[in-house]
């Protein structure tokens, strides 16, 4: 998925995962672009991410709803607006660079060139290194290179700020606002790590360029001001250099520009040059317009060449990342649900029932409760059935099943909740359940077998009590729960049957 495309899908994912009561996206209209986008051509995976076919269909789907987005809300551009650099910032540094090699050259008209303080010899060695530590590099990287999580959580929260949505603080405004600054934290932080790669490569063309424009602007600064000025060059040394020491480094240094520069126009000083060119043996230098050529030849060579490769391969790998921006996986829940609407499948919950006989009668009313507590879409896939004791058994039963979108625990609200046994059973559906979205499972809570109770008046003081446990016990797992009535639909809070 290109970055286009995984921008639009993760800021729409971000939205929809915010937005569960649809202030932003209403659900008419989520439905309306899953079917404007048509199902899949070729429904696939690879590997572990979702293949090209699914990936084609989500960029569909996001366009479409992220116009409507954008159209019903036009504020909430403002988190994704503006996290490039632009191309004038980019040509602003470039000339900048340029100017600033060109003005180091001037820096040598009114005196006489150290040889050892040259800066083209400054910069050859320089980029020397580099390419060196481009060499090693490699064999230091194989640990991985993901990014840390709390520099993710810094730069979200950092953009979070800077980019937030802007909304009128009144009425159903302070819903809006909050939805909207959810989502926005949302896609920032899926956005950030992706980002990382994307910013290395585009990093290090940038930083090739850099080095390519300053070697550039420092030769053609020296070679302008020797049309107008005599370059005189010595040398002198506290580090004991010595006259054929430096005569050798030059020499090595230059060879390639020596041998592909004419004698006409540029020759190699000589070792009684460089003698007689020494401040510490009292000389004066000598002319160093010939050794200025060769420099500058050299840093062509060494420099701008290497650099300008460099920093096309860079190039060519932004192009690449930009294209292969974002691989969504295949065990996202998100994702899942929309390409099984797609084909008009819906959500997949399996069911298992813990302690109850999962009867016809129970069956209908479970359907019925869950298909309004999670969308009439919903199908429900009928687990074996859970006995005291067996709980840790869930485990090997997940694990021979396809994955399902939804886990639903089914409990008599007449039972007595432990950890020991309700508890593990939570516990196993939590550890094997799906992956990309909820961990925890749905608990409904089957209010009809407390019906054989409700002979007296204390009844309803009965009901509330044990329903008071099990909120408790559910609450301590972070499980929501839902309450079946023993007529047909469930409540959220419960109501005795």
């Amino acid at each position: 998925m290109n970055l286009a495309d995984a921008r639009a899908t993760l800021r729409v994912r971000a939205v929809e995962t915010a937005d569960r009561d649809g202030i932003l996206l209403p659900q008419a209209v989520r439905e309306r672009c899953t079917a404007e986008a048509g199902p899949p051509e070729t429904p696939d995976t690879v590997g572990a991410a979702l293949g090209p076919g699914s990936q084609a269909f989500l960029a569909r789907r996001a366009a479409l709803a992220e116009a409507e987005l954008l159209k019903r809300n036009p504020g909430l551009d403002a988190p994704v607006a503006g996290l490039g650099l632009g191309r004038l910032p980019l040509w602003i540094a470039a000339l900048a660079v340029l100017t600033a090699g060109f003005t180091s050259a001037l820096a040598w008209k009114n005196q006489p060139l150290q040889l050892l303080g040259f800066p083209l010899l400054w910069l050859i060695a320089w980029n020397l290194l580099v390419y060196l530590w481009l060499l090693v590099m490699p064999l230091f990287a194989a640990g991985g290179g993901a990014v840390p999580r709390p520099l993710v959580d810094f730069v979200t929260r950092l953009l979070a700020r800077l980019r937030m949505p802007r909304w009128p603080v009144a009425g159903a405004g302070d819903a809006r606002a909050a939805v909207a600054a959810e989502s926005a934290t949302r896609f920032l932080r899926d956005w950030v790590p992706l980002q990382a790669p994307l910013l290395a490569a585009r990093a290090k063309a940038l930083l090739h360029a850099g080095a390519m424009l300053l070697a550039l602007g420092t030769m053609i600064g020296l070679v302008l001001l020797g049309l107008r000025v005599h370059y005189m060059a010595g040398w002198e040394s506290s580090w004991g250099v010595t006259a054929e020491g430096l005569h050798a480094l030059l020499h090595t240094l230059l060879a390639p520009a020596a041998w592909i520069t004419p004698e006409s126009v540029a020759r190699m000083p000589t070792l009684d040059e460089i003698r007689s060119w020494s401040f510490q043996e009292g000389g004066r230098g000598g002319h160093a317009w010939d050794l200025v050529k060769l420099f500058v030849v050299a840093t062509f060579l060494y420099v701008v060449l290497p650099r300008a490769a460099l920093w096309g391969l860079a190039r060519r790998q932004v192009a690449r990342r930009r294209e292969s921006f974002y691989a969504p996986p295949a065990d996202d829940r998100y994702y899942r649900r929309l390409l099984q609407s797609s084909r008009g499948a819906g959500e997949v919950a399996a069911v298992f029932f813990h302690g109850l006989e999962p009867t016809a009668g129970l069956r209908a009313r479970l359907r019925e409760a869950l298909g309004d507590e999670l969308g009439g879409r919903v199908a429900l896939e009928f687990m074996p059935r859970v006995t005291y004791g067996d709980e840790a058994g869930v485990a090997a039963t997940l694990a021979s099943h396809d994955e399902r979108e939804r886990l639903v625990a089914v409990f008599s609200l007449a039972a007595t909740p432990e950890e020991e046994v309700q508890g593990e059973l939570l516990r196993q559906l939590a550890a094997h359940g799906p992956t990309g979205g909820e961990s925890m499972p749905l608990v409904v809570l089957d209010a009809a077998p407390l019906g054989r109770f409700d002979s007296g008046g204390g009844f309803r003081a009965h009901y509330e009590d044990r329903l008071r446990a099990w909120e408790r016990f559910l609450k301590g797992h972070g499980a929501t729960q839902l309450v079946l009535a023993s007529g047909q639909a469930g409540t959220a809070g419960g109501t005795p049957p």
